[in-house]
C-alpha cells in the first residue's frame, strides 16, 4: 500500500513541477515580448533604421547608377568618372580618335 501512495505523490509532484515550468515559460515570453516592443518603438522613434540603411544606400546607388563609389543618381548630377558619361566617338580603327 505504501508503494502505491508514494507513486501517486510522485506523479502529483511531477504534474505540479510541469505546471510551474509552463507558467515560468509563459511569464518569460511575456517579459521578452514587452522588451522587444519597447526596443522596436524606441528604434522607430529615433529613426535609427533609416540612418542605418540610407547612408550605405547612397553609396551603393552611386555604384549601381553611375559606376562610382560616390552618391549620385536621382536628383544629383552624375560624376564624369563612369565610361558612360564620356563623349563616345565611334570608329572602325581603334587607334584613331574622332576622325
Amino acid at each position: 500500500m505504501e508503494s502505491r501512495e508514494s507513486s501517486r505523490v510522485r506523479i502529483q509532484k511531477g504534474k505540479a513541477e510541469c505546471g510551474q515550468v509552463i507558467l515560468e515559460n509563459i511569464l518569460l515570453m511575456v517579459v521578452l515580448l514587452g522588451v522587444a516592443s519597447v526596443l522596436v518603438k524606441s528604434l522607430i522613434g529615433a529613426e535609427a533604421a533609416t540612418q542605418f540603411t540610407e547612408g550605405p544606400w547612397d553609396m551603393l546607388n552611386g555604384m549601381i547608377q553611375c559606376g562610382v563609389w560616390k552618391p549620385c543618381g536621382i536628383g544629383q548630377p552624375a560624376p564624369a568618372l563612369h565610361p558612360n558619361s564620356g563623349n563616345r566617338i565611334l570608329s572602325y580603327d581603334p587607334f584613331t580618335e574622332g576622325q
